[in-house]
This record gives C-alpha cells, structure tokens and sequence, in this order.
C-alpha cells in the first residue's frame, strides 16, 4: 500500500507492505525518502509487516522543522495506520527519530535498530551542522549534492558512479535546499546524552569503520551508553552503510532479529 497520511505538519508519504505484527518501521538519513529501504521492503514484506516513512517530504513547512515534529508525524502515521508496537530502524538522522520514539512512545518500540547515528553531539559537533545549515542555503545544489556524497561514501565510491550513488544524488537533488538547511539545524539541536540510559528497549547498533561522520570511538561510547545494547562493526562500510553495504546490513539486521523481537538468542556482538 503507497499513499499519504495527513498530519498537522503536512501530508506524509507511506509504503507499507507484507503483514504481521511488530511492524518493522524503516527511517531513513537527511535527505532522502523512504525509497532508500527498497531493498529491504523487498527481502522482508514475505515474512513482516515493513512500513516506510517520508520524514521530510517536499510539501513540509520547512520553517517547521524539528526532529520532535518528525517524531510525532511518525506516531501520527502509526495512530492512523493502528500500528501498536513496531520494531524500528533508522539510519543516521532517521536512528535519531528512533531514539525519539523509544523515549516518547515506549510502549509502542518493541526495539531499535541504530545505524551510523549518535545519541547527541558536542559544542564543536553542534557547530559544523550549523554551519553546514548555513553554507548549503548559498552553494550551488549540484554542489551542495556533491559534498555530501563524498562526505557519505568517499570520493572513490562516488566516482564509481554506482547505483546507489545515483540514487542518493538523485534524492539529495530533489531536496530543497530550504528543507536541508531547517534539518541541519534541526539535528544540531539533537541531544539525547543524558537521556540514553532511559531507553529500556533492546537496541542493535550497527556503524561502518570507515565512517567519517561517526567515528568508531563515537559508536562505541554511544553503544555503551544504552542499557541493553548489541553493536555490530561492518568492516568497509561508511556512514551510508544502508546503500553501499546492503546486503550486509540486511544480513546482519537479520542474524538478530530473534533478539529484537523479544527471543532469548545470544548470538552476535554485545558492547564491550
């Protein structure tokens, strides 16, 4: 099913598929659409119920952007869709919003699956976000496009011209600048530290170690910081390990969803 759920902030596109309960909600990084977890609706909507959510669709007021609004446009996608309990994943900004919802609606997380995202950023941190706010409103878009993909994937894997740098340049591109700009600084304001040993839900923590958004260190000491954790390295992956490494995201999201969905397995990488 493809459509569009109303809310006070705008119309939100959907796409949901397969059946069962928890539902597996996907939520993807800046710039993109639910489109990015094709992949996976395909792999998974045979055995789940798999839910997509445009977090910041074009008709969004951009002026009104804050990661709480986009949170509660997800649990206004789920009231409307009487969606109860879910196991969510989200990349980057998108495993920001999930961190969100499993402080806000935790009887509605069944889990989290945190993928190449923090639990907050220091003043300097804060202070490149903003700046990037303010630089991307006065570059050219292709240009603007551009530095963020080699910020994502590396100037080797952008020159290869793979699909799925096609795909995130043509998503990034359809992303206006006035909407990149209020979610940059929107994540900015992100911090969430001081509040991480409250998320009670089971948690899988998946990073790339050769992210150069989030470092390893960074994913660790975020690891560590939630009360019941499991953290998985991919070796090769950058920040956009969702697009480059999917299959092994998939893979991995996999080995441990007995565990995500509330089973006694101990297989895989607990924090250290």
């Amino acid at each position: 099913m493809k459509g569009f759920v109303k809310t006070r902030e705008g119309s939100i596109p959907i796409h949901r598929r397969g059946s069962g309960e928890p539902t597996w909600t996907l939520l993807h990084p800046f710039g993109m659409s639910g489109e990015v977890w094709a992949p996976y609706v395909e792999a998974w909507a045979s055995t789940r119920s798999v839910l997509t959510i445009d977090l910041t669709p074009s008709n969004l007021e951009s002026r009104a952007i804050t990661l709480d609004k986009l949170t509660d446009n997800v649990a206004a996608v789920w009231e409307y869709l009487g969606v109860s309990a879910s196991v969510v994943v989200g990349c980057s900004m998108g495993g920001m919003i999930t961190q969100l919802l499993a402080l806000t609606r935790p009887t509605r997380v069944t889990s989290c699956v945190l993928i190449s995202t923090v639990g907050g950023f220091n003043q300097k941190g804060a202070a490149t976000l903003r700046e990037r706010a303010r630089l991307v409103q006065y570059m050219d878009s292709a240009e603007a496009t551009e530095d963020a993909l080699v910020r994502w994937f590396g100037s080797a894997v952008v020159d290869s011209e793979a699909a799925f740098v096609r795909r995130a340049r043509r998503l990034l591109l359809g992303t206006p600048k006035s909407t990149q700009a209020r979610t940059w600084e929107a994540i900015a304001e992100f911090d969430l530290r001081e509040r991480l040993a409250e998320i009670r839900q089971r948690c899988l923590v998946i990073a790339g170690d050769r992210d150069t958004s989030t470092s390893v260190r960074e994913t660790q000491q975020f690891a560590r910081s939630l009360p019941d954790a499991r953290l998985e390295l991919l070796v090769g992956a950058g920040h956009m390990a969702i697009l480059e490494s999917a299959g092994e995201v998939r893979a991995t999201i996999d080995t441990h969803t007995p565990w995500l969905v509330g089973g006694d397995d101990d297989r895989g990488a607990k924090v250290m």
